[in-house]
């Protein structure tokens, strides 16, 4: 009851090898904190907010 499980080697549930490459990127971004889907919306949000400036720009 009292033995604890190190989170590496043959106890973790994760085996990144034998992971696919989709799931690998997303693990290597969950590692450091960062949310993939939250950076993917940060991203699509400033090329949007760049192309409406360029824009408005353009027809003053």
């Amino acid at each position: 009851m009292g033995e604890s499980i190190a989170a590496e080697g043959k106890n973790c549930p994760v085996h990144i090898e034998k992971e696919p490459v989709c799931k690998k990127i997303l693990l290597f971004f969950f590692r450091f904190g960062l949310c993939p889907a939250c950076m993917t919306a940060s991203i699509i949000y400033g090329t949007v907010t760049f192309f409406r400036s360029l824009r408005k720009n353009r027809i003053k």
